[in-house]
C-alpha cells in the first residue's frame, strides 16, 4: 500500500519497478490499475518484470512471451530477461516446423555474398519500439514493407530484402534462435559459468562427475532445452 501511495505522488518507472518486484517476491499478481499502468511504460526492465508476473501465473504464457520479448528487443543485454525467456521457451510447444513465413518465425536468407537472419513478429509486439538486433537477427513487424516479399514464402523461394535478392534457406520458430542465444549469453556471464580443475584428465572427469551429481536437475533441464532446440546446443554447455 505504501509503494502505491508513492506511485500516486511520483509515478516514475523506478517506483513501478519496485512495486512489480515486491509483488513477484510475495506472489501477489493483482492485475489492478497499477499493473495496467506499468504496461504503458516503454522500458526493458518494466517489461521484464511484467513478463515474469505473467509467467508465474502459469496460464498466461502468451502474455509472458509478449512482454519478455519486448524487454529483450529493447535491451538484449538484460540477463534476467534472457534467463526468464529461456525458462519460458521450455513451455512453448510447436507441433511442427513452420512450412512458410508467418509471424513468430526466424528466416535464414542467403545469396552469393552473405547470409543473414530475419525474424517476423505480430505488429503489436513491436508497437512503439525500435527493436535491436537480438540474437543477431533483423526484427520486423509483419506489416513492415521491408519484409512484404517474405510473408507466406517457403524454403527455396527467391525473395527481395532491402534491395538484394536472397534464397530462403531455412524457416523455424523464433525460440530455436533465442534459446541457444540466451544460454550462450548466460554462460558468458561469470555468475553462470563453472570452472573444472584437475591436473590430469582423470581428475577433471571426477570433478565433472561431482558437478553432474550436484546439478542433476539443472542438467536434465539442459537436455530438455537441447531436445526442444532440435540439437542446437552451444559447445560451452558440454
Amino acid at each position: 500500500a505504501a509503494i502505491c501511495r508513492e506511485i500516486d505522488l511520483n509515478p516514475s518507472k523506478e517506483n513501478y519497478g519496485s512495486l512489480l518486484t515486491l509483488r513477484i517476491e510475495t506472489k501477489d499478481f493483482d492485475c489492478d490499475k497499477y499493473f495496467e499502468d506499468a504496461k504503458r511504460i516503454n522500458d526493458s526492465k518494466i517489461y521484464h518484470l511484467i513478463g515474469i508476473s505473467y509467467f508465474y501465473q502459469h496460464t498466461q504464457i502468451a502474455e509472458a512471451r509478449y512482454y519478455l520479448l519486448r524487454s529483450l528487443l529493447l535491451d538484449d543485454s538484460n540477463l534476467g530477461g534472457l534467463n526468464a525467456y529461456m525458462s519460458l521457451g521450455l513451455k512453448i510447444k510447436h507441433e511442427e516446423i513452420p512450412s512458410n513465413v508467418v509471424p513468430g518465425v526466424t528466416v535464414r536468407l542467403k545469396n552469393h555474398k552473405k547470409e543473414l537472419s530475419v525474424s517476423i513478429h505480430e505488429d503489436r509486439l513491436l508497437f512503439g519500439i525500435k527493436p535491436n538486433r537480438l540474437a543477431g537477427s533483423y526484427h520486423h513487424k509483419e506489416s513492415d514493407k521491408a519484409v512484404e516479399d517474405l510473408i507466406y514464402c517457403c524454403v527455396g523461394d527467391e525473395i527481395s530484402y532491402r534491395g538484394d535478392r536472397y534464397i530462403i534457406e531455412n524457416i523455424d520458430w523464433l525460440e530455436t534462435l533465442l534459446i541457444p542465444y540466451a544460454m550462450n549469453q548466460l554462460l558468458l556471464d561469470g555468475k553462470h559459468a563453472y570452472a573444472i580443475c584437475g591436473e590430469t584428465a582423470e581428475e577433471g572427469i571426477k570433478e565433472i562427475k561431482k558437478l553432474i551429481q550436484k546439478r542433476k536437475d539443472a542438467l536434465e533441464n539442459v537436455v530438455k532445452i537441447y531436445n526442444d532446440c532440435k540439437g542446437i546446443l552451444p559447445v560451452t554447455m558440454l
